[in-house]
């Protein structure tokens, strides 16, 4: 299956399943760009390898696809300000891969995830799960 074709499919999954990230993910205009390592949103374009994404399961797409919803969600592109792009990014990625995983979707395998930070983002998030 062709990248396109299975972030489609995740995303009209989505609204099945989850229509919160649904109502947003739809909304961001898919955007292929090899020379992205994996994904990226600017809360506008969702951005993604073709070849990172036929590497991954459907449900580790949809799982994808909801992590860069919830970058949108919580203003990650409007508040990073002057800080370094990497270290913002990495820091984001503790604060809202804990609430993917409690919406119980499946992240890609290496997806930066702590336990320890998992009650911060739980409060940060408030009750948008």
């Amino acid at each position: 299956m062709k990248a396109l074709e299975m972030l489609t499919k995740a995303r009209a999954n989505l609204v099945l399943t989850s229509p919160f990230f649904a109502s947003i993910a739809l909304r961001l205009k898919l955007k292929e760009d090899s020379d992205c390592p994996t994904a990226y949103t600017d809360s506008v374009v969702l951005g993604y390898n073709p070849e990172f994404i036929t590497g991954l399961s459907q449900q580790e797409v949809k799982g994808l696809i909801c992590h860069e919803v919830m970058h949108v969600v919580m203003l990650h592109c409007f508040r990073r300000q002057g800080r370094a792009p990497l270290g913002w990014n990495i820091a984001c990625d503790y604060a809202i891969n804990p609430l993917v995983q409690r919406a119980k979707l499946v992240l890609p395998k290496g997806g930066l995830l702590d336990e320890k930070y998992a009650k911060g983002s739980e409060r940060d998030a408030g009750q948008v799960l």
